[in-house]
């Protein structure tokens, strides 16, 4: 940060300076008060340049003391924040241009590039730099509070055309132009090595493996209903033949009776799981026909304490 003892001396020679020449006579009374409110306004706008120039003015030992003290310690803060750049601009081959006109926000900011550093307010500005034979330059930038030298460089002009023989430069593809592609089975690696072909869709093999999923399940669960049935059968054939009853239900005992009746209710039972499932086993198969499938083995499974299905292989 720059010393107020700096700022003091700086604004003292301003001051003798100012009465030296007879076209600026030094301010006072409305003067130095109009300055001072005007230079709050500015810097509260963030309108650095004018608010420095304002405060160049109020700072002066001709305003009254109060001024003065608050003007040059906001002078010393403006000139900290204010930033400054410098625009810089080069053909395509990179060599620097210096008889280029740069502007900003529609105002002249200078007539040719020396390499000097410009201060500005800060905030988002739009450079255009313009060369005498016509050529243009936009440039959108933001700068900061305190940045200084920020350097603004544009190329101004077009590229050389490119020697006969010259690789193409292969830039972007057009919005909506589809990318070329020599089919599914010719793609290959960065190495050259080829890869598996690209499916345009996986939504037919997670169908195909969900639907032998069902197919599978289905059947399982039919051969296990077949299987209860079996065993419902043979303990319903045994049941009835050791009630010792004749074709006409006449048994010899009370218990008889109700071994007969048993006997039937397990011969029922067997008959619904008969069928409950052969039509699951018959869907199950069918699902698992009809989608593509890996070798799938199911196979029905009776133990001592009741009976099922093993289903084995890869879907």
């Amino acid at each position: 940060m720059r010393h107020r003892a700096a700022v003091l001396s700086a604004v003292t020679l301003l001051s003798m300076a100012g009465a030296a020449r007879a076209d600026a006579p030094a301010p006072t009374g409305m003067t130095c008060s109009d300055a001072y409110t005007s230079a709050q306004t500015l810097r509260n706008a963030r309108k650095l340049v004018e608010a420095r120039a304002a405060l160049r003015v109020c700072a002066q030992s001709t305003c009254k003391d109060f001024i003065v003290k608050d003007c040059v310690e906001w002078l010393d803060q403006v000139e900290d924040s204010l930033p400054s750049v410098v625009p810089m601009a080069t053909d395509p081959q990179g060599n620097e241009l210096l008889d280029v006109k740069v502007s900003m926000d529609g105002s002249v900011l200078t007539e040719k590039i020396d390499g000097r550093s410009i201060e500005i307010d800060p905030g988002p500005h739009t450079f255009v730099f313009a060369t005498a034979d016509g050529k243009t330059v936009e440039k959108q930038v933001i700068v900061a509070e305190g940045e200084h030298g920020k350097r603004i460089a544009v190329v101004l002009g077009t590229p050389p055309p490119s020697p006969p023989g010259s690789p193409t430069p292969v830039g972007p593809p057009a919005p909506g132009a589809a990318p070329q592609s020599a089919g599914p089975s010719a793609a290959t690696t960065p190495a050259g090595q080829p890869t598996a072909p690209v499916t345009e869709s996986g939504e037919s093999s997670s169908s195909g493996n969900a639907l032998r999923v069902v197919g599978v399940t289905a059947a399982s669960v039919g051969l296990a209903g077949l299987a209860a049935g079996s065993i419902f059968g043979v303990l319903a054939s045994s049941d009835k033949s050791s009630a010792h009853c004749t074709a006409s239900s006449v048994c010899p005992t009370p218990g008889a009776v109700q071994t007969l009746r048993d006997a039937g209710s397990m011969a029922s039972a067997s008959t619904i799981f008969f069928i409950a499932g052969g039509l699951l086993t018959a869907g199950g198969l069918t699902m698992w026909l009809a989608a593509p499938s890996g070798r799938i083995e199911a196979r029905p499974a009776i133990g001592p304490t009741g009976a099922g299905a093993v289903v084995t292989g890869a879907w």
